[in-house]
């Protein structure tokens, strides 16, 4: 739902869903992705850099992610 939702520049109504659905699975890299890409259309680097944390606490390995931290930071 959040996806769809950031697609159609519905950003605000995106967090909130993505917000629930961490609730349920707060250790999914997916859903920490989705948040940070919302925070990234916000111009919001600093919220997102924090999810791309959560995202490497959750997936070690993801290369994408410790770049684009990098590049946040």
């Amino acid at each position: 739902r959040a996806v769809v939702l950031a697609k159609l520049r519905r950003l605000e109504e995106a967090l909130v869903a993505i917000e629930r659905a961490l609730k349920l699975q707060p250790k999914s890299p997916i859903y920490w992705w989705t948040k940070t890409r919302i925070y990234e259309v916000q111009g919001r680097w600093s919220d997102a850099a924090y999810c791309l944390e959560h995202v490497l606490e959750c997936d070690p390995s993801d290369k994408n992610a410790s770049h684009l931290l990098i590049e946040l930071r």
